[in-house]
C-alpha cells in the first residue's frame, strides 16, 4: 500500500513526507478497534494542510491550493484504480497492528485538550 502511495506522488507531483503514521486520523477512530470492528478495514491516505488548517480562512483568505488538491485528487484516483488489482490480503501484507489506544487520547493531548 505504501508503495502505491510512493508511485501515486511521484506520477502525479505530490509532496509527501518521508514518514507514515500507523494512528488513524481523529474523526476516523470511532470506526475502527477496539472501538468498533467493521471486519477488514483498510485505512490509508494523505493528510494535506494549509497554512489556515481547520479554519475557513484556507477558503476565505485563498489559502488553499487548488493545483495541490487537483495533483492528490489524480493521485487518489490512480491509487484507486491499483486497489482493484489486489486482495485485501494483498494490501494487509506487512501491516502493523491495529494500535489499542490512540495517539489523540494519549496523557500528553489530554494534558493539552483536555479529557475529551
Amino acid at each position: 500500500m505504501l508503495e502505491l502511495f510512493k508511485q501515486a506522488a511521484s506520477d502525479y507531483g505530490v509532496s509527501m513526507a518521508d514518514n507514515y503514521s500507523i494512528d488513524f486520523a481523529t474523526d476516523e477512530i470511532a470506526f475502527y478497534p477496539p472501538f468498533n470492528d467493521f471486519g477488514s478495514p483498510v485505512f490509508a491516505g494523505w493528510l494535506q494542510t494549509g497554512a489556515y488548517y481547520h479554519t475557513t480562512a484556507d477558503v476565505d483568505m485563498n489559502g488553499m491550493s487548488y493545483t495541490e488538491i487537483e495533483k492528490a485528487a489524480r493521485g487518489m484516483a490512480f491509487i484507486f484504480d491499483e486497489l482493484g488489482k489486489h486482495t485485501v490480503a494483498d494490501l494487509r501484507e506487512g501491516e502493523s497492528p491495529i494500535p489499542e489506544d490512540s495517539v489523540y487520547s494519549s496523557l500528553l493531548f489530554k494534558l493539552f485538550l483536555g479529557n475529551n
